[in-house]
């Protein structure tokens, strides 16, 4: 049984919902205003936010920035349910950091399977991967979203560990990830070493990861892994008997790794997906250059 706000000044609409979510078992409190949602939030329990856009006093979109922004409950999912149902209101309310939007009049059955999902992803989703000791990647999305709507400057970077199906062939399967634990690793020590005021760093899976940190910071980040990756690598092959084969897996950039960066600028209006966008097309440019190392949008 989840707990359920639903937040909508249209008390047929609410009640209505309530009574539909009661039946699947789940517990559900309404409320009319924004503030009062965010009082509720605050102290109470709450699974999942369901939220209208309209409302009397604030804004749904500022009900969702402000708990996106907050330490406490920035992990809250949140499902908009509005009938602002242009394709960019609906963009600008999942830029908010929304993990969905449904428009009025809406299906019931429809709306409450993507009730149910979110709920499922959410509860069963951890938060820290692991293998690597490190935040998964909703964990590390979230950390990304709260530094948007807290207005701060960042920037964000993705990082591929190349080569790890090719160098684990041979190997058991642990041989690989224990890879993926050493460079987590030394992503983990390099951040501690370099000290930003801002950075966390996710496990998207595989050999992908993704960082934010403190725009003064990036560069000595990116230098400080660099440094400490190239001196470790050796160490590492020699740990798992691979070091005789060194020259072939640096032909085949076996375990070099690949680090793409941008930077979003307080008052900018990008989004988590706008960057994530930028980072995969920075990704795909570098990929097809051959070669490892640092890709910068040219913007930095």
């Amino acid at each position: 049984m989840a707990k359920i706000l639903v937040v909508d000044d249209d008390t047929r609409i609410t009640e209505f919902l309530c009574d539909q979510l009661v039946a699947k078992g789940h517990s559900c409190t309404l409320a009319t205003k924004g503030e009062s949602a965010l009082d509720s939030v605050n102290k109470n329990s709450v699974d999942l936010l369901i939220l209208d856009v309209m409302l009397p006093d604030v804004s749904g979109f500022e009900v969702c920035r402000r708990i996106r922004a907050n330490t406490e409950h920035y992990t809250l999912p949140i499902l908009f349910l509005s009938s602002m149902n242009s394709a960019e209101e609906i963009s600008h309310g999942l830029a908010q950091g929304a993990d969905d939007y449904v428009t009025k009049p809406f299906d019931t059955s429809s709306l409450l399977a993507r009730i149910e999902n979110l709920l499922t992803t959410h509860i069963d989703a951890p938060l820290k991967d692991e293998l690597t000791g490190l935040p998964t990647a909703k964990s590390i999305k979230l950390e990304i979203q709260k530094a948007i709507n807290n207005r701060t400057g960042f920037v964000i970077g993705y990082i591929e560990l190349m080569g790890t199906k090719e160098f684990s062939q041979g190997t058991s399967h642990n041989a690989q990830a224990k890879a993926l634990r050493h460079f987590g690793r030394c992503l983990h020590i390099c951040a501690r070493e370099v000290q930003p005021p801002l950075f966390s760093i996710g496990h998207m899976g595989g050999g992908h990861f993704v960082f934010i940190i403190s725009p003064e910071k990036a560069k000595s980040y990116s230098d400080r892994v660099s440094y400490v990756w190239e001196r470790h690598l050796p160490k590492f092959l020699e740990s798992v008997g691979k070091a005789a084969q060194v020259k072939t897996w640096t032909a085949n950039m076996a375990l070099e790794y690949l680090m793409c960066v941008t930077k979003r600028e307080e008052e900018s209006a990008a989004s988590a997906r706008d960057l994530f966008e930028i980072l995969s097309h920075l990704r795909d440019k570098a990929s097809a250059t051959g070669q490892s190392g640092l890709f910068q949008d040219r913007r930095l």
